[in-house]
């Protein structure tokens, strides 16, 4: 038996609900299973939130999404944000320490970010920090000269890493350079490097 959770599908979730309720199977390869508890979210964090109360051993996730962008819904219900690929890593990372135990509270905890502007028209960088165990975060801004890709290939090139309180980061960032051609893409873009002394 596999749970079902179905993600914001504009007009068509009706008929995905339809489906999962009166045939109540899914297509695995050359296998079917049976399916039930049909169940709604709209952020993947709902998502998250609702497979750790699932008891079924698997679960059937309709989602719209892509290679690049992995699943299409907004990361959590204070953002529009919607393409959790990128970053996936970065929740990965703070599960993976999570699971460890405790985060020493006398040590920042850091996450890089690509930060737009709520029209999405702008990136700047900065990143958060936590000094208190996770159990609040600041946002610091290494980079406020915003910009907008216009086209130009960016790449998805960031770096941090953090030790004995200071953190160093790396970025692309589009410059106002007139642009160049290479391997067939056209670019303005150089790297920038930042850090931060938390001692």
């Amino acid at each position: 038996m596999a749970g079902v959770q179905v993600g914001p599908l504009d007009g068509r979730a009706s008929i995905i609900e339809e489906y999962y309720t009166k045939c109540g199977l899914e297509t695995i390869g050359p296998a079917q299973i049976r399916t039930a508890g049909l169940a709604r979210y709209a952020t993947l964090e709902q998502l998250i939130d609702q497979l750790l109360t699932r008891s079924e051993t698997q679960q059937v996730i309709v989602n719209h999404g892509n290679p690049d962008g992995g699943l299409l819904v907004p990361v959590c219900k204070e953002t529009r944000f919607s393409q959790t690929g990128a970053v996936i890593f970065m929740l990965s990372g703070l599960a993976d320490m999570a699971e460890k135990g405790p985060i020493d509270p006398n040590n920042a905890n850091h996450v890089l970010t690509a930060a737009n502007d709520f029209n999405c028209t702008a990136s700047v960088q900065g990143y958060f920090a936590s000094t208190d165990g996770g159990k609040t975060f600041q946002n610091y801004t290494w980079d406020p000269e915003a910009f907008a890709a216009e086209g130009d290939f960016l790449g998805d090139y960031l770096a941090i890493t953090a030790f004995g309180n200071r953190v160093y980061g790396a970025w692309a960032h589009q410059t106002t350079e007139e642009g160049k051609v290479e391997r067939g893409k056209r670019t303005r873009t150089t790297v920038r490097v930042g850090s931060a002394d938390f001692n």
